[in-house]
């Protein structure tokens, strides 16, 4: 049962989530993209479709999601991995940032085996954002990315949700 105090909202967990207005959904649509050495990090996933837009501004070019209305809201992202070479057993770190810092984190760490796919869906957390905050999925560990390993990230998505 989630419990949430704010000077300007109650929420008791009972409440009907799914009929809220303000959503989106954003992916990859299955557009490879690539991390290895060369790669800096933290490195911004890239997204270039998006769905439901009423509270949030999609930027495909910078792969930014700007809050367009203040609330409380759920947000949760989903990454498929590919291992293609280099170092086995490789504990794989991605987030969302909000503003460049750090909203959803370590629970999203897991390790990704040379030739293995891996998916992982990160908690769903409830976050009051502001308006004009920008959200974006990051990679942003291991720092720095070993010598020799190649990974293929095959599939990602974000989705958030008003409370």
């Amino acid at each position: 049962m989630l419990s949430f105090y704010s000077q300007d909202h109650y929420c008791s967990g009972k409440e009907e989530y799914s009929k809220a207005p303000g959503k989106i959904y954003i992916t990859n649509d299955f557009i490879p993209q690539f991390f290895d050495q060369n790669t800096s990090i933290p490195s911004t996933v890239n997204l270039n479709s998006a769905k439901g837009k009423s509270h949030f501004h999609f930027d495909p070019m910078n792969n930014t999601i700007t809050v367009k209305e203040r609330g409380f809201y759920f947000l949760q992202f989903s990454v498929q991995v590919f291992a293609a070479a280099g170092q086995a057993n490789l504990p794989l770190k991605f987030e969302l940032q909000r503003n460049g810092g750090t909203l959803i984190n370590s629970q999203t760490s897991f390790n990704n085996n040379n030739f293995d796919v891996d998916y992982a869906t990160s908690t769903l957390l409830l976050e009051e954002l502001e308006k004009g905050d920008m959200i974006r999925l990051v990679l942003s560990g291991p720092s720095p990315f070993p010598q020799g390993r190649v990974t293929r990230l095959d599939f990602a998505s974000v989705t958030i949700f008003e409370a």
